[in-house]
């Protein structure tokens, strides 16, 4: 069935007792109506965890990339939770423009001329992926989430 995952990594303690914290929320298609929906675990949440205890004995490391400085130039690499909001946003778009009606998403992918002839004919999900890929190419994110917004604005009234 088609789907795809959104995978949140944490790392979460203090040095020998440093755990990764790994949070996955599933999307899958469903037909009716034509969405995504999300997988349940067996406590009927949408989110499925896993824990995994780093310490020294299941640390594995390449020698010369676990020098302390290594280290250090690598968590300072990491960006901050307010750095990645442009992909949250994204995400929500990606949601905001599943939930549109299919006459509507087609009318913005048109609109925006986000896709060649040719990829009309291939199937919804790969077509709206390959529009969002293209409207990221061209700079046109903006202009996807404003026609997004007219478009559930027009769908209230």
């Amino acid at each position: 069935e088609p789907g795809y995952n959104l995978i949140e990594v944490k790392v979460v303690g203090e040095s020998s007792e440093k755990k990764i914290e790994i949070n996955s929320r599933i999307r899958k298609w469903q037909s009716s109506p034509n969405q995504f929906v999300a997988k349940l675990n067996s406590e009927q949440s949408e989110v499925f965890s896993k824990i995994f205890s780093v310490s020294s004995e299941n640390r594995a490391c390449v020698p010369d990339l676990c020098s302390e400085s290594s280290v250090q130039n690598f968590q300072t690499t990491v960006p901050e939770e307010n750095e990645m909001m442009p992909q949250e946003s994204n995400k929500n778009l990606i949601f905001r423009f599943w939930n549109l009606a299919n006459s509507k998403q087609r009318q913005i992918v048109n609109q925006l001329h986000l896709l060649k002839e040719d990829e009309f004919k291939l199937p919804e999900f790969e077509r709206y992926r390959r529009a969002f890929q293209s409207a990221k190419e061209a700079g046109l994110i903006d202009e996807l989430a404003q026609a997004i917004e007219v478009a559930e604005k027009n769908k209230e009234q």
